[in-house]
């Protein structure tokens, strides 16, 4: 016979600091006797997930942990490196992070928990579920250009939001009956500037190859130049371009009838703006907390 999967999955999206929001939301959740058997998250919605499915902190704590973060906390994680494979080197960020889940493997978890992270290279999203926790979450965290990748066996791995900023497909995968998803995505970041910038390059990259085709030494001098582009301007162009690829389709298991998405009002919060957490959480048990008003206590969350 074959075991069913976990009867509610929740789901956190990557954003940045208004991945706060997630935190109100578990609060409100855990406070109407709904815990899910499964957290699948990606980028910052992994972060706050492997934090809370560690279980070396309280809720409570996290929430403290959370208002004291500013930007210049922020920084202190940043360890810079010659910017060759990304900016930040992210041992600091791990250290961190190894701190928050107590140094766990994923078994040694107190809920279950899947990370999601993209391999560039490959084009595709990787779940993970074994190893190292803090390790998988900085995967999945590692903006590609800022930070370098985060080798996983054979894989380089990075940010899970460049194929999946609301994981629910993945949770489907993984047996979920039901999915709560939590969507904190915004477009404050600009991140369609990015695209249209990396666009115009990779237009104007074009136009100067098809000119230096005509004289055999000019092709050679660029061919030899753009291949000295280092990995990490190599790897945020990549991934804008998957990025771009995702954006063009609807994700159909958000279509599905046992999906439910929830929306917290954090359009307005920069990805960076770390010191308005209070603010995200608040948007998070607010929308939480309507949600379950309007359902009545419907037992599909039980």
């Amino acid at each position: 016979m074959q075991e069913k999967g976990p009867a509610l999955a929740l789901v956190l999206g990557g954003g940045g600091a208004r991945g706060y929001a997630h935190l109100g939301v578990l609060r409100v959740l855990l406070e109407a006797g709904i815990k899910p058997g499964l957290v699948v998250g990606s980028s910052f919605g992994a972060i706050v997930g492997a934090a809370w499915a560690a279980g070396r902190y309280s809720l409570e704590d996290l929430y403290t942990l959370a208002l004291c973060m500013n930007r210049r906390r922020a920084l202190s994680l940043c360890d810079p490196v010659w910017p060759r494979e990304g900016l930040i080197r992210g041992r600091r960020l791990e250290e961190f992070l190894h701190t928050l889940t107590g140094g766990v493997s994923f078994p040694e978890l107190r809920h279950p928990l899947a990370v999601v992270a993209t391999d560039l290279e490959r084009g595709e999203t990787v779940v993970l579920q074994e190893g190292p926790v803090a390790r998988a979450v900085l995967a999945s965290s590692a903006l590609p250009g800022l930070m370098a990748p985060v080798r996983w066996g054979e894989r380089a791995l990075f940010d899970g939001c460049l194929l999946s900023p609301l994981p629910v497909a993945e949770a489907l995968a993984l047996g979920a009956q039901r999915v709560l998803a939590v969507d904190v995505s915004s477009p404050v970041d600009g991140t369609d500037q990015l695209h249209a910038l990396v666009y115009r390059v990779r237009r104007w990259g074009s136009r100067v190859r098809a000119v230096a085709r005509r004289h055999e030494v000019t092709f050679r001098l660029y061919t030899r130049a753009s291949q000295m582009w280092p990995p990490s301007l190599r790897a945020l162009a990549r991934s804008c371009t998957l990025s771009e690829e995702k954006r063009s389709c609807c994700p159909p298991a958000l279509l599905q009838e046992r999906v439910t998405v929830w929306r917290p009002a954090v359009q307005g919060v920069a990805w960076n703006e770390f010191h308005r957490a209070a603010e995200c959480i608040a948007a998070g048990e607010a929308v939480a907390r309507e949600a379950l008003r309007n359902w009545h206590g419907e037992a599909m969350l039980h």
